[in-house]
């Protein structure tokens, strides 16, 4: 993680360690459980900043 400069670059470059993060920045991003509990959830790829590097 401290390679890739950061948590978020991290999730941006790693798509295993992304499916992983069930909330991020606090939304939910798991749309079987917001479908489970009533929950509005979001894809995590759309809650990321783009990789400008």
């Amino acid at each position: 993680m401290g390679e890739a400069g950061g948590f978020e670059n991290y999730l941006w470059e790693n798509g295993g360690f992304r499916s992983g993060v069930y909330i991020f920045k606090g939304t939910l991003t798991n749309n079987v459980l917001g479908t489970r509990f009533g929950i509005k959830s979001r894809e995590i790829d759309f809650l990321l900043p783009g990789n400008l590097q």
